[in-house]
């Protein structure tokens, strides 16, 4: 019988967008179904003693700085993938999601 294959963690270089840990969802108690992760944001920098990074929030310009380890390399799903607006109208599904589509 084979081992399954560990997953291996990859190291957030400068560029990358990254998941940044929910600090509060780990204090509170009572939310195990709430997100562990925050939507993606940019690495601008990684600090000289390779210790922390500061990242870039894509909405609002935001910098804040955080350790790597609270940090983690976005990978965007399959099913993620972009679908123009006009795509979604024309098939006659607007707002629904590009796995939703079907044909397209």
């Amino acid at each position: 019988m084979e081992a399954k294959a560990k997953a291996v963690w990859e190291t957030p270089k400068v560029g990358n967008l990254v998941m940044v840990r929910d600090m509060e969802r780990d204090k509170a108690h009572g939310r195990k179904l709430k997100a562990r992760w925050l939507p993606p944001r940019l690495l601008v920098e990684i600090s000289s003693s390779g210790v922390s990074a500061y990242v870039k929030d894509l909405y609002n310009d935001q910098v804040k700085r955080y350790h790597l380890n609270d940090l983690k390399v976005y990978c965007p799903r399959e099913s993620d993938a972009f679908v123009p607006r006009n795509a979604m109208a024309l098939a006659g599904f607007p707002g629904q999601r590009a796995f939703d589509l079907g044909n397209i």
